[in-house]
């Protein structure tokens, strides 16, 4: 998404009107949120016209900078990232179903994802009373540790209890984790 977004701002600060953009990094998020949508929603493309504000054809114009950015140089942008999935669906390894947690609905871009990959689904709503507590920690050791003590608080309280604990990145912290938790938790790193 990162990626997505520079290639945004670098199309906006390029173009004709680029120079009087005041916050061109907030104007390429919301282009890029449009065009997100236009996808998700499966709107038909648009052609630049007079009847159209200045703003549509503004966005028309650099959203076609864009698709050809993106067909010169091979990218996949994030919103167009399901529709390539279903033109592969016959070679892709399919779920026997998929749960969505917490989805109000779905948009038709996804819906004809799972249509045509004829994969069941259904939706679970989890109670949104539950409160969030965000903490910041110097460090990854430290931040780690912290988790790995309130999993343990939680887990003595009820064994039986399911525990989640999300990393962002755990391929990066795996080996980091696994010794915090084997060290709060008292488990023995097995000899090798």
């Amino acid at each position: 998404e990162f990626e997505e977004r520079q290639l945004w701002q670098e199309i906006l600060a390029e173009s004709e009107i680029g120079s009087q953009l005041l916050n061109i990094p907030h104007t390429a998020r919301l282009v890029q949120e449009a065009w997100t949508l236009s996808h998700e929603w499966q709107l038909p493309p648009l052609q630049k016209s007079l009847f159209y504000s200045d703003e549509i054809n503004q966005f028309i114009e650099w959203a076609t900078t864009f698709q050809k950015k993106c067909l010169k140089n091979h990218y996949l942008s994030a919103s167009r990232l399901i529709d390539e999935l279903t033109s592969q669906i016959d070679y892709i390894t399919k779920p026997h179903s998929i749960i969505l947690i917490n989805f109000e609905q779905l948009n038709p871009q996804t819906q004809g994802f799972f249509n045509q990959a004829q994969i069941p689904y259904s939706f679970v709503n989890l109670d949104h009373k539950a409160s969030v507590t965000t903490y910041a920690f110097p460090d990854s050791e430290i931040e780690l540790t912290a988790m790995a003590n309130w999993a343990h608080e939680k887990w003595k309280q009820n064994p039986k209890e399911l525990i989640h604990c999300i990393v962002p990145k755990l391929h990066q912290y795996h080996t980091q984790i696994e010794r915090i938790f084997r060290k709060i938790f008292a488990i023995p790193i097995p000899i090798e």
